[in-house]
């Protein structure tokens, strides 16, 4: 007998009915795991696409920067856009970086933001794009089921130019501090580099005990020539994980950088002015400190020429020219009186190869182009102007006993006032040494050769760019980079830094 089953029956027996629910489970499981997987892949590759993006941004963020110094932003753009290429190529990325994606304008470090429409552009920032407007979106693997058939990406990156090898680091300055060296840097102990104080020495950096580097750069072009206390037979290149333990965040301080082919042109360049400055000294040199205006009306525009040779004391001793200043109340009229405002060349003939600076005189706000070694006297200082010597004499083409002092000592500014802006440039072919209790502020100190000792008192130090082509001895027990403003420059290639 045949029994029916009502369709009510039917529908509750199915839906009862368990059989096969693995398969429909088994379905969904697959595709949340294949979406699951897609997204790891799609997202895999958006981190890796962000990566190239950001490597092409800052090759070419770099390059905008040199070219714009360089060349100036029309070449800028275009290397730019050579570069990221280079680093996306066009066939395989389409046009990560089009004219328009590279801007310039200024960088303001206290607020860390980058600003267009400048009259003086010394920023770039730089934008990689994989974009759906430019068909080089990246596409996805299985998003594109949830509706995201691509990703549009984009990396940014900003440079800016800095004055001088160190860049400044507090935000109202505009130039850093430093030492720099093509030969060695040997620092003994208890001194403090705060600010962003720089120093670099090419063959390497030796450094004694007890120093304190907030916030310094120690640099030489490689990392393991940081030396130590004692001589090179008992330390040896690369012991520097000693030395880290006795100065304080030398460690954080630390880094390799050459700067060869920078300094190098530099010191080329200064010995070129330098000698086309003494055959041809024109007021407009930039030789000359900005802060000094020499008045052509003064001598043959405002050149002035003095020509000195050894005199014979009643003894028969031989007796040194010295040079003083033309508002002098000394009545000695055997002696050089320098004039204000005016490049004064003092030419040594007869068997003098030496100038010395009268006792107790500050000679300041003039130019002294020379062909002697210039000795300080006690007492003497210049500032607010340039001492130039094209003497190449070992040791002493400069020299200076204790207690000298070389620029503006308001130039630092005082009790929190602004820099007085009076800037001092002291140059020569030949070696330079200083006493103890040396004082610079706002000074550009260049030798050819070597600086044989600077040997500063404490907090004596500040706004000083001190170059040398040869070794820097620094002895003192000093406090280096507490100045309000960075120091003078003198046709130094300006620092490129990424900034953002």
């Amino acid at each position: 007998m045949t029994q029916h089953i009502s369709k009510t029956n039917r529908f509750k027996k199915f839906t009862r009915d368990e059989d096969g629910a693995m398969t429909v489970w088994s379905i969904f499981l697959c595709m949340g795991t294949l979406l699951t997987a897609g997204v790891a892949i799609d997202v895999n590759n958006a981190v890796q696409s962000e990566v190239q993006l950001q490597g092409a941004a800052d090759a070419a963020g770099h390059a905008a920067l040199y070219h714009l110094y360089k060349t100036g932003q029309t070449e800028a753009t275009k290397k730019a856009i050579e570069v990221a290429q280079l680093n996306m190529p066009k066939s395989l990325y389409g046009d990560v970086l089009i004219s328009t994606d590279v801007e310039y304008g200024t960088w303001d470090f206290g607020t860390r933001t980058f600003n267009t429409g400048g009259t003086t552009n010394k920023s770039v920032r730089v934008t990689t794009q994989r974009a759906d407007a430019r068909s080089n979106a990246m596409a996805t693997f299985l998003l594109g089921l949830v509706g995201y058939d691509t990703l549009e990406l984009q990396a940014t990156s900003v440079w800016s130019m800095d004055g001088g090898f160190c860049p400044p680091r507090s935000p109202g300055k505009s130039r850093g501090e430093g030492f720099f060296s093509l030969g060695a840097v040997d620092m003994q102990s208890a001194n403090s580099y705060e600010d962003g104080f720089c120093i670099h020495g090419e063959q390497g950096v030796k450094v004694s005990t007890k120093n304190i580097f907030t916030d310094a750069h120690v640099s030489m072009a490689e990392y393991l020539n940081l030396q130590g206390p004692g001589d090179d037979t008992e330390k040896k290149p690369g012991d520097y994980l000693e030395v880290y333990d006795y100065n304080t965040d030398l460690d954080k301080a630390h880094f390799e950088q050459s700067y060869h082919d920078s300094l190098t042109a530099y010191f080329n360049t200064m010995e070129a002015k330098i000698t086309a400055f003494a055959a041809n000294p024109t007021a407009t040199s930039d030789l000359i400190p900005d802060s000094l205006k020499i008045n052509t009306a003064k001598g043959t525009n405002g050149v002035i020429d003095f020509s000195v040779a050894n005199g014979k004391g009643k003894n028969g001793e031989l007796l040194i020219p010295v040079v003083t200043t033309e508002e002098s109340l000394d009545p000695d009229t055997t002696k050089v009186r320098l004039v204000k405002n005016a490049i004064n060349i003092v030419t040594c003939t007869k068997g003098s190869n030496t100038i010395q600076l009268d006792k107790n005189t500050k000679v300041s706000d003039l130019v002294l182009l020379t062909n002697c070694d210039v000795k300080f006297l006690e007492g003497s200082s210049f500032e607010n102007g340039s001492l130039i010597t094209t003497s190449t004499t070992k040791n002493t083409s400069i020299s200076a006993p204790n207690g000298t002092s070389i620029g503006s000592t308001g130039y630092c500014g005082t009790n929190g006032g602004n820099s007085d802006g009076r800037e001092t440039f002291m140059m020569s072919m030949g070696d330079i040494t200083f006493a103890s209790d040396f004082e610079a502020y706002g000074l550009n100190l260049m030798s050819l050769g070597t600086i044989h000792k600077i040997a500063a008192n404490a907090n004596g130090l500040g706004g000083i760019n001190v170059m040398a082509k040869g070794n820097i001895d620094v002895t003192s027990q000093s406090d280096f980079g507490f100045c309000g403003e960075g120091a003078p420059e003198v046709d130094i290639e300006p620092f490129f830094r990424m900034v953002g």
